[in-house]
C-alpha cells in the first residue's frame, strides 16, 4: 500500500451553505487529510486555527475504479458547525461520520450510527475488527492547523492505537 505524506488543507473562506469535497469552506474553517500505512487521518480545524476534532482509520478506497470512495463536507447552519465524511471501500465496508457543534468543543460525534460527546473526545480511532466497527475516542490537544504535521507525527509516535492501524495489524 502506499502512503500519501501530504497533507490537503482546504478552505478558508465561503460565506455560507454546505460544500462537499476539495471546494473551499467559508467561516474560516479548513479541513484536511492525511494518509500513513494503512491508515487515514481526517482533521478539522476553527476559524480561530485550532484542531477541534481528528479521526483516524483503516477504512480505504484502494480502489476507486473498483467501488471505493472517500467523501466529505463541512457546512455552518446558523450557530452550528456540521461535519461530514464516508469511506466506502472496495469489499463494501462503509465508515460515516458527523460532527455538530456550535463552538468546536461542545456537540456531538456520530460513527456508524452511534453517538458521542464531543467533548468527552475529540480524537477518534476507528478500526474495523472482523467486521465490526471498533471506535476509540480520546481527549487531546490536537493542536494549530499550522502545526497539523507535527501533531499527526507525534500522534502517530505516541499512540498504539494509531500506531496498529498505520501498521495495518488485523489485515489479510
Amino acid at each position: 500500500m502506499k502512503s500519501c505524506g501530504t497533507i490537503c488543507l482546504f478552505g478558508l473562506l465561503l460565506l455560507s451553505g454546505c460544500v462537499q469535497g476539495d471546494r473551499p469552506v467559508r467561516e474560516g474553517i479548513s479541513s484536511g487529510s492525511k494518509e500513513v500505512g494503512c491508515a487515514t487521518a481526517n482533521f478539522y480545524a476553527s476559524r480561530e486555527g485550532r484542531v477541534f476534532f481528528m479521526l483516524w482509520h483503516d477504512y480505504r478506497p484502494t480502489d476507486r475504479a473498483a467501488g471505493g470512495f472517500g467523501s466529505g463536507g463541512v457546512c455552518r447552519e446558523g450557530d452550528r458547525l456540521e461535519i461530514d465524511g464516508a469511506y466506502g471501500t472496495t469489499d463494501g465496508r462503509l465508515l460515516q461520520w458527523t460532527c455538530q457543534s456550535p463552538d468546536g468543543v461542545t456537540g456531538t460525534v456520530t460513527v456508524n450510527g452511534v453517538e458521542y460527546d464531543l467533548e468527552a473526545g475529540n480524537l477518534f480511532i476507528v478500526a474495523d475488527i472482523e467486521g465490526e466497527t471498533s471506535v476509540t475516542r480520546l481527549v487531546r490537544d490536537l493542536g494549530a492547523s499550522d502545526s497539523v504535521h507535527a501533531t499527526l507525527s507525534s500522534l502517530e509516535r505516541q499512540e498504539p492505537d494509531i500506531q496498529r492501524l498505520v501498521r495495518c495489524e488485523g489485515e489479510d
